[in-house]
């Protein structure tokens, strides 16, 4: 535990504190009191702002990020009014939400007042209009509900305090010495939300976090870069397989090229040369486990295994490969091979070939 600062050492830290922040010598107790007389705890660089020309801009800047630094401490030590309590829409209030914030405090958007005056006699709420023989009743809803509806959602912003100047979010950085974000500043002390800055609308809520970082310069955000790398599609043969992935390259090098299809729907060049599929009354669609489609007749009356002999018939002796054909909604696996299209239900349906 440290040693109680004396009353002289008290007495130059407030003038040190005051010549830095040019803030009153009574705000300067009050800041250092609540540091416990630790001028360093105050951001780091005596406040930070020693280097943003105390005799120029910075010493405007200071004051205000004193005292938002002063109302985000208030705020944590439980000043701050707390969620629940009767405030007025037509501002944003202060709220206590610092736990997550190291170093720092918070405070959102921004009168206190409460509402004052008594309140309104009105009728409030949804009303009815008779009707009669020849006019329905109508109802008819409460426009202060519907205008409560259409506000946007409370949001909330992170302002962070900087060596240099200050940011939100993950936004560019804006300096203490330009003198529209002195503005900016000033706004926010003044409990108004600058709507460009923290990219809000018009009465819209906001709460602000507060974090310092005053003995740091501002460090833009790293960029994510994109996605790099290889990918593979979904049924394709697997990856590494040198002569699955040349002979799909190949087919779908043919299928490209292709430059008609047939009445049948069959790429040209992709037909079976038995002549299966040509004819029936029954469409089938089959996607192959190289990524080609295949449209197809069946007699429906004829067994699963035609299927089976059109897909290895359509399919060159490399990519000779064990295999099942399923259908899908519902997903079955056609096993059996002797039962008809019709009660494998696979007339009109589209098949898949899944490598096993």
């Amino acid at each position: 535990m440290s040693e109680p600062v004396q009353e002289p050492d008290q007495n130059q830290l407030v003038a040190e504190f005051v010549n830095v922040t040019q803030c009153s010598p009574d705000e300067a107790q009050e800041l250092l009191e609540l540091s416990h007389w630790n001028l360093e705890c105050r951001g780091g660089e005596k406040s930070g702002l020693a280097v943003q020309n105390p005799d120029g801009a910075g010493s405007s800047s200071g004051r205000l990020i004193s005292n938002i630094f002063r109302q985000a401490q208030r705020n944590q030590a439980g000043g701050a009014p707390k969620a629940g309590d009767d405030y007025s829409d037509e501002d944003d209030e202060f709220e206590e939400d610092y736990d997550d914030i190291p170093g720092g405090g918070s405070f959102s958007g921004f009168n206190r007042g409460r509402k004052s005056g008594k309140k309104s006699n009105k009728f409030t709420g949804t009303g009815f209009t008779l009707g009669s023989d020849e006019v329905p009743s109508r109802t008819v809803e409460d426009p202060s509900s519907l205008l409560k509806n259409s506000r946007p959602q409370r949001v909330v912003r992170q302002l962070t305090f900087w060596k240099n100047g200050f940011s939100v979010e993950d936004g560019p950085l804006y300096r203490y010495d330009d003198p529209q974000n002195v503005a900016h500043l000033e706004a926010i002390n003044s409990g108004k939300a600058p709507l460009s800055l923290l990219n809000v609308e018009n009465g819209q809520g906001v709460d602000v976090r507060i974090v310092r970082k005053m003995d740091e310069n501002y460090a833009p955000p790293k960029k994510l870069g994109g996605f790099h790398g290889q990918g593979n599609r979904l049924g394709s043969p697997v990856p590494g397989d040198i002569s699955l992935s040349n002979s799909a390259s190949s087919s779908t090098a043919n299928l490209s090229s292709s430059s008609s299809v047939s009445a049948l729907g069959t790429a040209s060049g992709t037909a079976p040369a038995s002549g299966l599929g040509a004819s029936g009354d029954a469409p089938v669609q089959i996607r192959l486990g190289d990524g080609r489609a295949l449209r197809a007749r069946f007699e429906s009356t004829g067994s699963v295994q035609q299927l089976y002999d059109y897909v290895q018939s359509a399919q060159s002796s490399t990519e000779a490969r064990n295999f099942v054909l399923q259908t899908t909604f519902p997903n079955k696996e056609l096993l059996d091979r002797e039962i008809s299209l019709k009660e494998a239900g696979a007339v009109g349906a589209v098949v898949i070939q899944k490598w096993v």
